[in-house]
């Protein structure tokens, strides 16, 4: 290429940092391994053949194909280029993860995100299986392995028909909901949630009459 840009043996072997005969041989071993001419000179003047000019042509493409690459590589390393596969909990598509989305395209507009709505179990699976990228989900602190970043916390909720007696109720406890019939999320599916309610029933010594443990929470409610 230094040569084919400055059509000079001296100035080229200079750009190189070469000595003239050390980069003359260079060139030679190049037309010699192609088995075409590369360059016509004499004593005054240095020129491209047709074949040379076709070649530099090519060179050219190849050193821009090759500077992308490397520029995309650093890129995808840094997180800044490809793809990231990002699973989230079904209670979470309506609130956080419209807004989540929204800040990360425009902060990585050159990722293509791939959405994964998940149950907690599943999306704790795909992790350590490295099918997703990143999650929105419970604190599963039983995979240590894994690097968590607390996002917001949430407050336990009750749902309930408006006809229901405890419905206009500033506040209920563990003790008032002792023998009410409760549909909440199995411990299959939602391992941590179902540890929290457990742990909110228990510190008053009460055991939560579970009737129904729905996989889905819209089924729930």
């Amino acid at each position: 290429m230094a040569l084919a840009e400055t059509l000079h043996f001296g100035r080229a072997a200079e750009r190189m940092n070469m000595s003239q005969p050390q980069f003359s041989r260079q060139i030679a071993i190049i037309e010699h391994t192609l088995g075409v001419k590369l360059f016509e000179r004499n004593s005054r003047n240095v020129a491209l053949t047709p074949a040379g000019k076709h070649f530099m042509k090519d060179c050219r493409n190849v050193l821009g194909q090759f500077e992308e690459a490397c520029r995309d590589v650093w890129l995808v390393a840094s997180g800044m280029k490809g793809e990231l596969r990002f699973g989230f909990m079904m209670h979470a598509a309506h609130s956080v993860v419209p807004q989540l989305v929204q800040l990360y395209a425009e902060a990585r507009p050159d990722v293509r995100l791939v959405l994964d709505e998940r149950t907690p179990t599943e999306i704790d699976d795909m992790l350590v299986a490295g099918t997703l990228d990143a999650a929105l989900t419970f604190d599963c602190g039983y995979a240590p392995h894994l690097q968590t970043l607390l996002l917001a916390r949430e407050r336990l909720r009750i749902i309930m028909r408006k006809e229901h007696p405890f419905a206009t109720a500033e506040q209920i406890g563990p003790e008032e909901l002792r023998e009410e019939k409760i549909i909440g999320a199995p411990a299959t599916t939602a391992p941590a949630l179902r540890s929290v309610i457990n742990n909110y029933f228990s510190a008053r010594g009460v055991v939560p009459h579970v009737v129904l443990e729905p996989r889905l929470q819209h089924t729930i409610i």
